[in-house]
């Protein structure tokens, strides 16, 4: 059924993933990030920046996300059509950063009048909350810190939708397979953006036996897989 909600859309299926060799993910940028980087896509704006800013050589508390942190358009709709499909009674995400993917399922909720549904988002600071997330009665933030992903989730017994789009390095994202996979239900759906930031996501599938379904789009690829 996938296939054809995705090909009302006219996106294609790659069968055999499309994966970067790499298994070492540039999870630095986060740690960038957060100390406030601004990021520019051309080097003329980067020399702008640095003429006009005050904070050349200080660090500042604020928080700026790049576009590039974003569910890209294609991946939000599959978001979308996967809640239609499922129509699960819990959604868990990892990975908030501008709230794209949060804003999407929670749409797809009120879309599909899933009004008993909640969706639980994950990440390791709380500012990305923001008070249109919050104010939402199916919204709820969990903050994984001190404690660890498993603990964060020892309350949800069973997840319909997991979408991973946090830490893309291979430990990070095999750990959040392994642990949504198991609160996985029958016909529930793993979903991970940046699958070609590591192997972790080819080597998940080659461990469950389960051939992945795959949305490309130019650099990006999200993968698909279900229980």
């Amino acid at each position: 059924m996938i296939q054809s909600l995705l090909g009302k859309f006219g996106y294609a299926i790659v069968r055999k993933p499309i994966l970067d060799s790499s298994v070492a993910a540039p999870a630095q940028l986060h740690d960038l990030v957060s100390l406030g980087a601004t990021f520019y896509e051309k080097p003329e704006n980067l020399l702008l920046g640095y003429k006009n800013s005050e904070i050349n050589s200080k660090l500042n508390d604020s928080t700026f996300f790049p576009f590039f942190y974003d569910s890209n358009p294609k991946t939000l709709i599959l978001l979308g059509l996967l809640v239609e499909l499922v129509q699960p009674k819990v959604i868990v995400e990892t990975g908030i950063a501008n709230g794209t993917s949060t804003r999407a399922f929670l749409s797809a909720f009120s879309k599909n009048h899933l009004k008993d549904s909640m969706l639980y988002s994950i990440d390791i600071d709380s500012r990305f909350a923001t008070t249109d997330l919050t104010e939402n009665s199916q919204f709820e933030f969990l903050l994984v810190g001190e404690n660890s992903l498993s603990k964060v989730l020892s309350d949800i017994t069973e997840i319909g939708i997991f979408y991973h789009d946090s830490d893309h390095s291979y430990v990070n994202q095999m750990m959040e397979y392994e642990l949504a996979w198991e609160k996985l239900t029958l016909g529930g759906v793993l979903v991970s953006d940046d699958i070609n930031w590591s192997n972790a996501f080819l080597d998940f599938c080659k461990k469950q036996k389960v051939v992945p379904l795959i949305l490309a789009d130019t650099e990006k690829f999200c993968g698909v897989i279900f229980k």
